[in-house]
């Protein structure tokens, strides 16, 4: 895609020619299978995506743990929306959604939501490219309170963080994934206890 943008901004391949190439594959799309053919079923859709999502979870250290009563979720905010759509939020007595790289401001309301709590559940996103967050997260591993980090998007996080007591990976930030993982987490503490 970069590549085809460069070749067109340096004027290598013309704007009409691509745009031609395009009519071209689009006209032999709908002489091959018209969209009117097509067919979506929304719910079938959302079921596979939830087993793909499923079948994509890695399990990667699983000691024996319980969340118990005053569990707090960490988040970035980038999941928040999709986090709230799953049942993470109704085992956590508190949320707290903060930046990629967490300004200092959201690192000190961590470590206070952090001290109060028995039981914490952190999601990583991205963390080998953001400092602070890997920071962040640390610093609750230290806290030696029990901790489920749910890695998403990127599995390579999961190096990050040898400490953690229950650590899951998925490849996708999605709902469905999202979801997977918490049915995943709650087979891990049952399993445990």
């Amino acid at each position: 895609h970069q590549a085809l943008l460069q070749a067109v901004r340096s004027e290598v391949i013309s704007k009409q020619r691509l745009e031609e190439a395009l009519q071209r594959i689009l006209n032999l799309k709908s002489k091959i299978l018209p969209f009117s053919q097509v067919e979506y079923n929304k719910l079938e859709h959302q079921e596979l995506s939830e087993q793909i999502a499923s079948l994509a979870l890695q399990t990667i250290k699983n000691r024996s743990v319980s969340l118990k009563k005053e569990v707090v979720l960490f988040a970035p905010k980038i999941l928040k929306t999709d986090i709230e759509q799953t049942s993470f939020p109704q085992i956590a007595s508190d949320c707290f959604f903060f930046s990629l790289n967490p300004s200092q401001d959201e690192y000190n309301k961590a470590q206070e939501l952090a001290k109060n709590a028995s039981s914490l559940v952190c999601f990583c996103y991205d963390a080998w490219k953001n400092p602070q967050q890997t920071t962040l997260i640390q610093s609750l591993l230290r806290t030696k309170k029990p901790i489920v980090l749910l890695s998403v998007k990127d599995p390579i996080d999961a190096h990050l963080f040898p400490d953690v007591d229950i650590l899951i990976t998925t490849f996708s930030p999605t709902v469905a994934s999202i979801k997977a993982a918490y049915e995943k987490m709650q087979d891990q503490l049952d399993n445990s206890n």
